[in-house]
């Protein structure tokens, strides 16, 4: 990770689309293909265009990778192309590029639960929304953005008296012998060849606390604890994982998740689908390999990111 200091001396730089690596005596050494593995904007860090081959580029992050407003817009795209073959890409309701002052009606039409993400943000830019508590933190915390996307909350289907089209639900993994179920995720990494996709990886990560069939009424509620799986937290002001709440393939708790061989193909199925959305945004966007500015300021209106990608 690069120190954001001006005391320190970037070991890496751009100079003509290149990048160069400083090395231990001082000598600049042009690099012809790097990996990039940076989850915090990393457009403010790698240019758009690049005669260093760069894995993953840049417009994979900006076309969905790394912006959550741009996948909701990928995915919807590529779904009404979709349209009348049986295949769809499954997500939660989604509304995007949502201004502070219209947070709260939007909260309101889904029925007063639902998530607030920056788009471009990790796990400290999303806000689970479950009570006018939850509410007024997000609108006390300062944001570097302007504009959020809200998502419907995936809940416990007991939570509501009627189950609404569209909406979807945690069942949870395989119940404890305290007969408790906890929300997991499952996250699975594909590749392509010249004979197609085919998976690479796969594992699972579960929230803290388990799923109550009910809203507990009282100050010691914490959503994250209970819908949020990322690994990372703060402790200390530091922050670390807990990666005693990843659960792979090659352990015993992953029968815990309760998968069967339909569910794997589903999986599969669905990341290959949202990997072609991604793609195909990324080819509107690079024309003549110029990237499209304006259709982008037209899809994802958002007047600071566009100030850091023309930075």
């Amino acid at each position: 990770m690069l120190q954001d200091d001006a005391r320190y001396e970037q070991p890496i730089k751009w100079e003509n689309q290149i990048m160069y690596i400083r090395d231990q005596e001082g000598v600049w050494h042009p690099i012809r293909a790097c990996f990039k593995h940076m989850a915090h904007k990393p457009w403010t860090r790698f240019p758009l265009k690049s005669k260093t081959v760069v894995f993953n580029n840049i417009i994979s992050c900006l076309a969905g990778g790394h912006n959550k407003a741009m996948a909701s817009k990928s995915l919807e795209l590529f779904n009404n192309e979709l349209s009348g073959s049986g295949l769809a890409i499954r997500f939660p309701e989604t509304i995007c590029n949502v201004s502070k002052s219209e947070i709260s009606s939007c909260i309101v039409k889904m029925g007063g639960r639902a998530v607030i993400k920056a788009p471009y943000g990790s796990r400290q830019d999303i806000y689970i929304i479950t009570n006018s508590e939850e509410l007024n933190e997000f609108f006390d915390s300062s944001h570097h953005y302007e504009k959020f996307i809200v998502q419907s909350l995936v809940e416990n289907a007991s939570w509501s008296t009627k189950l609404h089209p569209g909406k979807f639900y945690h069942i949870g993994i395989v119940p404890d012998r305290h007969n408790q179920t906890f929300v997991n995720d499952l996250r699975m990494m594909v590749s392509a060849g010249e004979t197609g996709f085919y998976p690479e990886a796969m594992s699972s990560r579960r929230a803290h606390k388990p799923l109550p069939t009910y809203i507990p009424n009282n100050s010691e509620w914490n959503s994250w604890e209970v819908f949020g799986t990322n690994l990372s937290v703060k402790l200390d002001s530091k922050w670390t994982r807990e990666y005693d709440r990843l659960i792979t393939m090659d352990q015993k708790e992953f029968d815990t998740i309760g998968l069967g061989i339909d569910d794997l193909i589903d999986a599969y199925v669905q990341t290959v689908l949202s990997v072609i959305a991604i793609d195909k945004m990324c080819q509107k966007l690079l024309i003549n390999n110029e990237f499209n500015f304006e259709l982008y300021h037209t899809l994802n209106p958002d007047d600071v990111l566009l100030g850091e990608l023309l930075n």
